[in-house]
């Protein structure tokens, strides 16, 4: 599932909070800071994405990478979108794992389904596992919220 930059996304679908209207999501949140509206739980996964985004080169061996602001930002989106539509809850901290090239991967755990958000600066992949079933999306464009909240809501939400 690759977001066509050119096509204008209609917010109507899905369920509950997946239907909000792009403008009053992108109101609810201020793309750099992300503190708008913020709960005690979703901070705390701030938090722990802002002191990610502290290490340097280095952080685990020399061949490791520092994890870009720009990763960090789109993290925080995914968090966001999770917050306001009820998933945040199938997350923890030790869910958030930088890797040594530079990305960062968000595993939501349900039951026997993880949806994982594997982020990096410019491509990111999805990967839904449910049961013994893989679908691994590749090149997902995560600057378009719909995108994001289509993996969550269908995934999590069923």
């Amino acid at each position: 599932m690759v977001a066509n930059r050119n096509k204008p996304y209609s917010f109507k679908n899905t369920s509950h909070q997946c239907s909000l209207k792009k403008k009053e999501r992108s109101k609810r949140y201020n793309a750099n800071v992300m503190t708008f509206f913020t709960s005690k739980k979703q901070n705390k996964f701030i938090e722990e994405l802002e002191e990610i985004e502290s290490l340097g080169d280095g952080w685990n061996g020399e061949d490791s990478y520092r994890i870009d602001s720009k990763i960090i930002k789109d993290a925080k989106k995914v968090i966001w979108l999770a917050e306001s539509n009820f998933v945040l809850n199938f997350i923890n901290t030790d869910d958030i794992v930088p890797h040594e090239n530079g990305t960062l991967a968000l595993h939501f755990n349900k039951k026997d389904t993880v949806l994982s958000f594997h982020i990096g600066s410019e491509t990111s992949s999805v990967l839904i596992k449910k049961g013994k079933k893989y679908k691994r999306f590749d090149e997902v464009m995560l600057d378009y919220d719909k995108v994001i909240q289509s993996f969550l809501c269908s995934t999590l939400l069923d």
